[in-house]
């Protein structure tokens, strides 16, 4: 048995990222169908769905960016406490 790479340990929050896209059946679809139902006009669901992007946006982020390490608290804490601060 090979041992977790980083990879295989962050593997839950990618299906997480890939479950919340809009896939058939998904929110955006609810909403275009709630505005359809409502008599169409002003095209609002493009509203809620920029706003989804955005939170799909920072998932993406957060999965991509370098873990937070204690090297880098301890770095960060030496820099707050610095006298030229």
């Amino acid at each position: 048995m090979r041992p977790l790479s980083r990879s295989d340990l962050r593997a839950p929050e990618l299906i997480g990222i890939a479950n919340r896209g809009p896939t058939p059946g998904s929110r955006p679809r609810w909403v275009v169908g709630i505005w359809a139902l409502s008599g169409g006009g002003y095209f609002w669901p493009a509203w809620v769905m920029a706003a989804w992007g955005v939170g799909i946006v920072f998932q993406v982020w957060d999965y991509l960016r370098p873990p937070i390490t204690e090297v880098d608290v301890d770095a960060e804490v030496r820099r707050m406490q610095s006298p030229g601060r």
